[in-house]
This record gives C-alpha cells, sequence and structure tokens, in this order.
C-alpha cells in the first residue's frame, strides 16, 4: 500500500504586537504524533499526512498555552498568535492556615505544585475557568474545584477543608480482591485513586452523588454504578461476571452516621437496586434486571 502524501505546514508563532516568539512547543496529534518547535524567529515547520490535528502550544512564560483542532488536507501557513496572561498566584492552606506544600494547582491546560510556603503561579488568561487543586500525597482532603473569573493580578488564598471518606474495595469471585485505579466522579468534581494490595482505594469527597467507574482493564466494555455519599462511607463492589444480568453487588461496612438508605444504578446494562440500611448500619443488596 503507498505511503500517504505528506503536506507542508509551516508558520510563526507572535505576540498580539507581532513580536516572535522563539521556543515554543507545538505537539501536534492525529494520525501521526509530532512536535514542532519554533525558532528564534518564530517560524516553525513540518510535513503531515492528511488528517485532522489538535494542536497542543505550549509558549515560554508569561504567554499561555492553547488548544487548537486544525485539519490537514493540504500545503497549509497558520500563523499563531498568543496572548500574555496575567499572574495567576495565590497560597494554599488547611483550614488551621498552615501552608500545603506540593498541593497541585491546575488551570486552563497548566499545572503548578505549591512550595514550602503553599505558593503557586500560573500564567493565566482572562476569562472564566474551572479551577482544580489536589491536597498534597497522603493528605486526608478532598480535591476543591471552583470556577473562578480572572480579571488581572490578583493573589488568591485557597482552603482546603476536611470532606468525607469513601472507601471502595473491589472483589472479584470468591471475594478475591483485585487491584487498580478506582475512579469517582459526581456533581462537584472528580477523584482518582490506586487501590492498596487488599483492592481497597480510599477517597476523600464532599457529600453529593458520584459515579462510580470500575477500572477498564477488569471489564470488556466497562462498568459504573451510581450512589450517594452523605457520610463516612464504606463500600464492596463486585461486578458482574460476564453474561450476569445480576449487575452489581454491594456491601456496606457498619460506620457510624450512615445514610438511611441507598440507591444503585448500572451505567452498562438496564439493571438498578436500593437498600435500606438497619439501625445497625448493615445492608446487602444485589441488583436485578430492571
Amino acid at each position: 500500500m503507498p505511503a500517504a502524501a505528506a503536506f507542508s505546514l509551516q508558520g510563526r508563532v507572535l505576540d498580539g504586537d507581532g513580536n516572535p516568539l522563539g521556543g515554543t512547543w507545538i505537539r501536534v496529534g492525529g494520525p501521526r504524533l509530532y512536535t514542532l518547535v519554533s525558532d528564534a524567529d518564530g517560524f516553525y515547520s513540518g510535513n503531515l499526512i492528511p488528517g485532522g490535528y489538535t494542536f497542543s502550544i505550549t509558549p515560554l512564560p508569561p504567554f499561555v498555552p492553547e488548544f487548537r483542532v486544525v485539519p490537514i488536507y493540504e500545503d497549509t501557513r497558520l500563523d499563531l498568535i498568543l496572548e500574555a496572561g496575567v499572574n495567576f498566584s495565590g497560597t494554599v492552606v488547611d483550614t488551621a492556615g498552615h501552608p500545603l506544600r506540593e498541593a497541585l494547582v491546575h488551570l486552563h491546560m497548566q499545572s503548578a505544585a505549591t512550595d514550602e510556603d503553599g505558593r503557586f503561579l500560573i500564567f493565566a488568561p482572562r476569562g472564566t475557568f474551572r479551577l482544580e487543586i489536589r491536597p498534597p500525597p497522603g493528605a486526608m482532603l478532598p480535591t476543591l474545584h471552583r470556577q473562578i473569573t480572572i480579571d488581572g493580578h490578583k493573589d488568591w488564598r485557597f482552603t482546603l477543608t476536611p470532606g468525607l471518606s469513601v472507601r471502595l474495595r473491589i472483589v472479584g469471585d470468591g471475594h478475591t480482591s483485585l487491584p487498580g485505579y478506582s475512579y469517582l466522579i459526581g456533581e462537584a468534581g472528580s477523584d482518582v485513586s490506586e487501590a492498596d494490595s487488599n483492592g481497597v482505594s480510599t477517597h476523600f469527597v464532599r457529600a453529593g452523588i458520584f459515579r462510580f467507574d470500575l477500572p477498564i482493564r477488569l471489564m470488556e466494555t466497562g462498568y459504573s454504578t451510581i450512589f450517594r455519599v452523605v457520610s463516612d462511607t464504606a463500600l464492596s463492589i463486585r461486578p458482574p461476571a460476564k453474561g450476569d444480568v445480576q449487575g452489581l453487588l454491594v456491601d456496606r461496612s457498619v460506620i457510624p452516621g450512615l445514610s438511611p438508605s441507598l440507591d444503585f444504578r448500572s451505567a452498562s446494562a438496564p439493571v438498578q437496586a436500593s437498600a435500606t440500611v438497619s439501625a445497625s448500619g448493615d445492608f446487602r443488596a444485589a441488583a436485578a434486571a430492571g
């Protein structure tokens, strides 16, 4: 089979006044992966096979990264005009006011870890964005999710407050623990945690409704279930065997302050289940075909 013809891509990376921006990385993803870098005069070039591409553009500070979708089906010239950002800086602390070192701040395609004083700095464009701050490794705190508006230089202060713990244990046939990553996706944000050697992953979240995604490698088609968290929670989840219309099996540990009932739904099959928690905090529910 003959190789696909390549088309030339070239252009310049400039600021709003027409000044060249050298040292800008342009990572091109599509039918093939390419990495291009602008020279001191802002020029970049490459030969790409035809297709639709995504451009991840990472300039040097204080200019801000951009993401673009570009079709390449002919020789193309594309000049990139980038915007200088403003200082998005601040401090991340706990409820006692102590700075949190190695918290990860993510905003608009950029991430920065806090230093020993809890400080961070990101060059951000003006506008409204979704901010995510993950706590330091080992800190028993939920990830902070917030929508913020940046309209100029400002120093911010963010406090990570304690939340609720959700301990998930994935088990297989015979209640054998299964390791892997587990994902909780909720109304206020998401959290990912790697299971320990006993198959238990621990998440720290705010109260709300969450979707639990089973590690994809354990299920050919993927699997998820939905539940509400209103207090510290411990769940064991057994994924359905292939062809098993019963769906999932859920056990809840005896933990003080449990909610009076829980509802479960499967996103991969028409099954649903509900259970009422007893006064002692126990319940067991098996989903059936709906």
